[in-house]
């Protein structure tokens, strides 16, 4: 059987040496990470940035034991998942307050 391709974005819940939980809409799955996966934010990325809490999206290969083999995982912003719903407001608004 073929591996399938999959893709995902969540929630790290727990990380364990090269194996991230990663919270889905699906619920947790673990990832796996290889030297050859990529790890990307709005700066170069590494294994150490992957912390729970953190919001990521995933690309792999899924396993035949339900994992993913991470290809590449990019680290969303705190703050930034929001804006790629394409929420939020644009303007030159004042903020007054404080």
């Amino acid at each position: 059987a073929m591996a399938a391709r999959g893709s995902l974005s969540g929630t790290i819940e727990k990380v364990s040496g090269s194996t991230i939980t990663v919270n889905t809409a699906q619920g947790p799955l673990d990832i796996t990470i290889s030297n050859t996966t990529q790890i990307e934010s709005l700066s170069v990325g590494k294994l150490s940035d992957l912390v729970v809490g953190a919001q990521v999206q995933v690309a792999g290969q899924r396993g035949a034991d339900g994992s993913l083999d991470a290809r590449t995982i990019t680290i969303v912003p705190a703050g930034l998942s929001g804006m790629m719903g394409g929420g939020g407001t644009a303007g030159g608004g004042t903020v007054r307050g404080g």
